[in-house]
């Protein structure tokens, strides 16, 4: 059996040397205690701009079948890299030389490991409801799944041929699936921007050739390379000459195809100094599913090269420069010289993008309210066009805080419409553009509105008078509702299918927090008839760009603008008591149905690291539930939802017994029949957000709601089944007038 080379980065971690954070400390005990990960050394790496903790393990997969054609060995040795950084998710690395190339890895520069990748969603999502025994089964669940060929969607489109750039081109509508002539396009514009903690990265505009750009100076070599079979994503080429490699080894050549280009644009011969600078190559690739198949897309990619064209085509041999006018001409020698200077040309690659084709259409209203000093967390399809609904009936004046930046599919359903640029910016810019007026009234923050460690954001939070979370992310309402400092809050947002639409908002006083109206809302989810498909309604997708996060939503821009009217309008009619409403619309009829959920007020209590949020009415139903039985003891299941980042457990409903379970004046034993299917029901209907908790039972009159040896026997059981997830377990317990809780990690 050969021995596989391993890749050897960092340094072996001295005994008495301490970990960089508790989280490596808590990996180092899981990995420990895992039979499947075998540690074989604990490292450091230590560089100008990172330091890390990395464990080097063997990661054994019973569900990794042996000599699978992927190439994932059943033992496979991993390095599992964690900085001291709580933000960040551990990252994953294959230590062998020769480990396969499959889809889900993360780019590498030539000749390091790459990553794998292990989550569809933003590390701050994941960290919710992160562990390190979810991690660790992830990782196996990676391997098992690329060893069978069943982690690549069955639906998802073909592969792209090479890993995702920070860097973009922007194609005109429909130019890929044209035969436009070469030289058809050029510059119209770049936009430079600047991801917080991150390098600049570039988004470059083509457009036919015709308008107005000199002064960009780039040639724009673009060329249609024959037909390639859908094969593994290739890491981003640094060299002309690596590309030329990657692509032949796929039937397609890049070199002749740019000699010929070169040759054509010099034609009887071109003076030294009539170039543009730099030269942008961009191939187009049409794609198979397999050799013998249809082509099913053409895709393409871009690469910037900081040379001119001529320069180019002498290292390549398609052209010589003769003394003494240092004119360029073809080189038509019978053999050109075996130059191999052009494969060391440097390349920065861009992915390439397209603006789709769109027809706007906008609905006005407007009313002469001044409203609030406020602010909206993201600026994308409903919470951009809330504000402009808003800004066209001039009521409030408004912040608006959004990270990410206008792509091309945003068009569709965004309101804002430039390119490349911060979508907060570009919504504000069209809004100054459309009014402007001297006094701004949208105050753009390209930044996440959850971090109120950014003492910028957090005054400007401070500062409104009301807040709107428009994001569909946890964390801005989330961390919105413990941050005593702010005023009031709303949340809203569209169900998948883009069907119903939901609202809540907490009462003026802020006495009922908005997380916990998230948690009494997904109650009426699963207890209330509108609720049976409300969330777990088919929603479809559409592939965005290239990463494994790019896919969106498919939804027309009408219901956006049906739902967001409506919205706009009760935000703007806000009583002062809190408010939890859901509006079903019906396509077909344009009918809507209005649900109005009665709020209980909340109940907090501290046990240990973690805060349990409840309200009255899950204490009223479970009282309920005790005096129908009485004197005979009951209880049932607790079901809700952990946010481990902030130490806080929703309990969202309290379930009734099972009707095989047996309650006397001194026990209960809870039974199990139908409880699986209830608890998939509630699985399916709230996409996996709430699933079960822990127990709670009731006591009979004149037993206070102590924990007897029986019930604590029965946390630790509980205990010991959920320290399998690194989960804390709950019980709750009831009696006449009081109650009580116990949590055990």
């Amino acid at each position: 059996m050969t021995v596989p080379v391993l890749h050897d980065f960092g340094r072996v971690l001295a005994p008495e040397e301490p970990l960089l954070c508790a989280r490596a400390e808590e990996l180092l005990l899981a990995i420990r205690d895992n039979k499947d990960f075998e540690l074989q050394s604990v490292r450091r790496l230590e560089g100008d701009n990172l330091r890390a903790d990395i464990f080097n393990v063997i990661c054994t997969c019973e569900g990794v079948p042996n000599r699978n054609p992927f190439g994932v060995l059943h033992c496979e040795p991993l390095a599992i890299a964690v900085v001291p950084d709580n933000r960040s998710l551990p990252e994953v690395y294959p230590l062998r030389q020769d480990f396969p190339a499959t889809g889900h890895q993360n780019n590498a520069p030539v000749g390091d490991p790459t990553t794998l990748c292990l989550y569809d969603q933003r590390p701050r999502a994941v960290l919710r409801t992160w562990t390190v025994a979810s991690f660790l089964r992830r990782i196996q669940w990676w391997l098992e799944e690329t060893a069978h060929g069943r982690l690549h969607r069955v639906d998802q489109p073909l592969e792209q041929v090479f890993f995702e750039s920070p860097h973009e081109v922007v194609l005109p509508p429909g130019y890929l699936s044209s035969d436009r002539a070469t030289d058809a396009l050029v510059i119209e514009g770049i936009v430079r921007r600047q991801p917080r903690n991150a390098s600049h990265s570039y988004t470059v505009f083509l457009a036919p050739e015709g308008g107005e750009t000199g002064k960009h100076g780039v040639y724009i070599a673009d060329l249609i390379l024959p037909s390639i079979t859908s094969s593994v994503i290739e890491r981003e080429p640094t060299t002309l000459g690596a590309l030329e490699d990657q692509l032949l080894a796929r039937g397609a050549r890049v070199i002749e195809q740019l000699n010929v280009q070169i040759r054509n644009h010099v034609g009887t011969g071109l003076e030294s100094d009539n170039h543009e600078p730099a030269t942008l190559l961009l191939l187009r690739i049409p794609t198979r599913r397999t050799p013998e198949g249809p082509i099913e897309f053409t895709q393409a990619r871009a690469f910037w090269i900081d040379a001119n064209l001529l320069d180019i085509g002498e290292k390549t041999g398609a052209l010589v420069r003769v003394k003494p006018d240092l004119r360029y001409y073809v080189d038509h020698t019978p053999a050109a010289p075996n130059t191999v200077a052009w494969r060391e040309v440097a390349l920065i690659p861009l992915s390439v993008l397209k603006r789709p084709t769109r027809e706007a259409a906008q609905s006005m209203s407007g009313v002469t309210d001044p409203g609030p000093r406020g602010v909206i967390a993201g600026a994308g399809a409903l919470g951009g066009t809330l504000v402009d609904l808003w800004r066209r009936c001039g009521w409030g004046s408004w912040h608006v805080i959004d990270p990410d930046h206008m792509r091309p599919h945003n068009l569709i359903r965004h309101v804002a419409d430039e390119i490349g640029m911060p979508k907060a910016e570009a919504l504000a810019r069209r809004d100054q553009n459309l009014w402007r007026e001297g006094e701004k009234h949208l105050q753009p923050i390209v930044g996440d509105a959850s971090a109120t460690d950014d003492a910028t954001i957090l005054e400007v939070l401070k500062q409104a008078e009301l807040l709107i979370d428009a994001s569909t992310a946890l964390d801005v309402p989330r961390t919105w509702a413990v941050t005593d400092t702010l005023k009031r809050v709303a949340s809203t947002f569209l169900s998948p299918s883009g069907a119903d639409a939901v609202l809540f908002a907490e009462d003026s006083a802020r006495a009922i927090r908005i997380d916990a109206l998230e948690a009494q809302y997904l109650r009426a989810v699963l207890n209330q008839a509108w609720g049976e498909e409300h969330l777990a309604a088919k929603a479809t997708t559409f592939r965005a760009g290239t990463s494994c996060r790019d896919f969106s939503l498919i939804m027309p821009f009408s219901a956006i603008l049906a739902h967001a009217a409506t919205l706009a309008e009760q935000i703007q009619l806000l009583p002062d008591s809190s408010l939890l409403r859901v509006w079903q619309r019906h396509r077909s009829t344009g009918a809507v149905d209005v649900h109005t959920v009665p709020i209980a007020p909340t109940r907090v209590t501290t046990r240990g690291p973690f805060t349990i949020v409840w309200d009255e009415a899950l204490l009223q139903k479970v009282k309920v539930l005790r005096a129908q039985v009485l004197p005979h003891e009951t209880g049932g299941v607790l079901v809700g939802y952990h946010d481990l980042a902030a130490g806080r457990i929703y309990v969202v409903d309290a379930l009734a017994a099972p009707p095989d379970s047996i309650g006397t004046t001194g026990g209960f034993e809870r039974g199990v029949k139908g409880l699986e299917k209830h608890l998939e029901d509630i699985r399916r209907r709230t996409v996996g957000q709430v699933g079960y908790l822990g127990e709670w039972h009731s006591h009979p009159d004149g037993i206070a709601a102590r924990p007897s040896g029986d019930d604590l026997w029965q946390l630790l059981y509980l205990g010991k089944l959920l320290q399998r997830e690194n989960l804390p377990a709950l019980q709750f317990i009831v009696g006449n007038d009081e109650h009580e809780w116990l949590l055990i990690q």
